[in-house]
């Protein structure tokens, strides 16, 4: 999903839910539409470039294989979960990613299913694969 579409959808979410956690709700928003920063994480990683425009298109047209996205993998969602036991910010937190996760996976199931097998949900998995990749045919080499 374009991070446009995502600042929309989570300021209609942030006002939806403004009456119940007040100015709580900038940590939602901001952990709705922040989340994707590991996208920009990636692409200074493996490009070794920092251009943020750059890394957007990159992401866009594809130019992709095997991403550890790592605010999209189990692991941190169960760290995020374990400090929202603990923590109203962490729980805000918790709000504001369950809501990106719901957008992307209605959008790679239901709008563009091109982007449904480039990530990993992993970091255990994503470890295996470089490690096998022989096997997997999306690495990057």
């Amino acid at each position: 999903m374009h991070v446009k579409d995502h600042i929309i959808a989570s300021i209609i979410f942030s006002a939806f839910l403004f009456p119940i956690f007040k100015w709580y709700t900038i940590i939602i928003f901001l952990s709705a539409v922040l989340i994707d920063g590991d996208h920009y994480l990636w692409y200074i990683i493996v490009k070794k470039r920092w251009s943020l425009k750059k890394a957007y298109y990159h992401r866009r047209d594809g130019n992709f294989h095997d991403l550890l996205d790592i605010a999209h993998t189990i692991e941190f969602w169960i760290l995020i979960l374990i400090l929202a036991i603990f923590s109203k910010f962490f729980f805000l937190v918790l709000v504001g990613i369950t809501f990106h996760f719901i957008l992307d996976f209605v959008y790679v199931r239901f709008i563009d299913q091109t982007k449904s097998d480039f990530r990993t949900f992993s970091i255990i998995t994503w470890i295996y694969r470089r490690k096998s990749k022989k096997n997997y045919p999306y690495t990057n080499g």
